[in-house]
């Protein structure tokens, strides 16, 4: 079992971007220097090298559903991972590396593949989650003509709730996943590693509900926020009536999303001990970047010669007040919820769980 687990958010920015702050959706949880991936969006093997992560290091990607923002970064980052990287520790010698995700992502990895003609070293295996309404995998297990490199992949059938509970159990860790509410097949993975730690990290989603149980008493909970009662055209007036915050929460909801209050109030129902947030519009860019340049984090000269820049602190406020939110709608006493940006690096325990 690992000693040391910790989470890098590779990007953290919605179907809207990326943007020059934030690139669009990907985490990297570190297990003792072995890498699991949530989501690969485009740029994913970028941030990795970016975060000093090496490529190599990965040997599972967690898909959580199909949209572009979360899946188009995977076989760019699966050609360089299995081509000329140091091998894998397995006994052959050669690279391995484990796919999850919902019903297409076999059939979307072959595709792409045939249609580019890259060239892979090691194995690679594709597992797809069925669930009630997509009961059957997207394409076989592989056959004589499929890709040689391709291993037999899994199709894992949910449990008699439409969960699929303790999927995989390995080294001391425990996954499990759940269906979310979202346009399209959306999961959850929570990752439960002894001694006492328990990461819930969520897709895309306006309903995590299905997930309570599984989740509860969670070390850390990465939750999206998508939208947000503040907005930078209300930062004269940042005080909301409740019908515009009922409008927007309804507005959030119909596209499959969450607001920072909701992913709040979903921090108290599992009784979470820490909630990130995650899955921001591009109204809302890291408030460490130089917006106005676009080009650079802004540098401690910067911000000694400007601390009065505008566009930085309306960002700060943008920010705050996401949290506020997130932390009101949590409840938690002495917590609060923390706006997570692209790099950020976050570290848990043993023995939180007992």
């Amino acid at each position: 079992m690992p000693n040391r687990i910790s989470i890098t958010f590779l990007g953290t920015s919605s179907g809207s971007g990326p943007t020059l702050s934030r690139h669009c959706s990907s985490l990297a949880l570190n297990l003792d220097g072995e890498i699991w991936l949530v989501d690969c969006a485009e740029g994913t093997q970028l941030r990795l090298v970016q975060a000093d992560i090496s490529p190599a290091r990965v040997t599972k990607i967690f898909i959580t559903h199909l949209h572009v923002d979360h899946v188009m970064g995977l076989v760019p980052l699966l050609t360089t991972i299995m081509f000329g990287l140091e091998p894998s520790n397995s006994k052959s010698g050669q690279r391995s590396i484990d796919l999850y995700g919902p019903v297409g992502l076999r059939q979307l990895v072959r595709i792409t593949l045939q249609l580019t003609g890259a060239t892979l070293a090691g194995t690679f295996s594709v597992h797809e989650f069925l669930a009630v309404q997509t009961p059957v995998a997207s394409c076989p297990a592989p056959i004589s003509d499929t890709r040689p490199n391709e291993g037999h992949g899994r199709d894992i059938q949910c449990d008699s709730d439409g969960k699929w509970k303790n999927f995989q159990e390995a080294s001391g860790i425990t996954i499990s996943a759940a269906p979310l509410e979202h346009r399209g097949n959306s999961l959850c993975w929570v990752s439960i590693s002894a001694p006492g730690r328990k990461l819930v990290i969520l897709g895309d989603t306006s309903d995590a509900s299905s997930f309570i149980g599984l989740a509860d008493d969670a070390s850390l909970l990465v939750h999206e926020a998508t939208n947000a009662y503040i907005s930078p055209r209300k930062l004269k007036s940042s005080q909301w009536d409740e019908n515009e915050k009922e409008k927007l929460r309804a507005k959030a909801i119909s596209r499959g999303h969450s607001t920072a209050e909701m992913a709040g109030e979903f921090a108290k129902q599992i009784r979470a001990r820490r909630l990130y947030l995650n899955h921001f519009s591009s109204m809302y860019p890291d408030p460490a970047w130089n917006t106005d340049s676009g080009l650079r984090r802004k540098s401690k000269k910067h911000r000694e010669r400007y601390p009065d820049d505008p566009k930085g602190s309306e960002n700060q406020i943008m920010m705050h007040a996401i949290q506020d939110q997130a932390t009101e709608g949590w409840s938690q006493e002495g917590s609060r919820a923390i706006a997570a940006t692209d790099f950020m690096c976050v570290e848990i325990r043993g023995h939180e769980v007992s």
